[in-house]
């Protein structure tokens, strides 16, 4: 199977939905990042596999926070002729 970033719709039926960065804790732990609508995705390797049944990784998700736009919003007038 192979994947393509939808610049060319072949080969896979596969989606891309996003993308994610590779971020480290402050205890210097990688983690990987990303976003998915107002949804913030967080993957972490699994500190407490004991087993090959264990997941190596396990997924997090949050409710991503409001961003700030730092600038107010203008209103828009209307005009009428």
């Amino acid at each position: 199977m192979s994947f393509s970033n939808n610049t060319d719709q072949q080969k896979s039926d596969l989606l891309r939905v996003g993308g994610l960065w590779r971020n480290e804790t402050k205890d210097g732990k990688v983690y990987l990042a990303g976003s998915l609508g107002n949804l913030r995705l967080m993957i972490f390797e699994n500190g407490y596999k004991e087993s090959d049944k264990d997941p190596d990784y396990v997924l997090s998700i949050a409710q991503a926070k409001p961003k700030e736009n730092g600038k107010k919003q203008q209103r828009r007038s209307t005009s009428f002729l």
